[in-house]
């Protein structure tokens, strides 16, 4: 199982369930330091939910997106 991390080598934090995730974020929405505009999205890499920004770019968008379609 692969691990990732941020821009400045730490480990993400992971969640199982989006649920989880939320319940988190919820919780950061308290501190400080909070930034808007962060959400849980599920990693392409890990297949765990993180919190972050969802990317601007819109091929990456798409296949995020894709990720949460059900199969047809």
């Amino acid at each position: 199982m692969s691990r990732c991390f941020t821009s400045d080598g730490r480990p993400k934090r992971r969640w199982a369930t989006r649920a989880e995730a939320k319940a988190a974020l919820r919780q950061q929405e308290r501190w400080p330091d909070f930034v808007p505009g962060t959400a849980p999205y599920r990693c392409p890499s890990c297949n765990y939910f993180h919190l972050g920004h969802y990317p601007t770019n819109e091929a990456i968008r798409a296949r995020f997106r894709a990720r949460h379609r059900p199969a047809s």
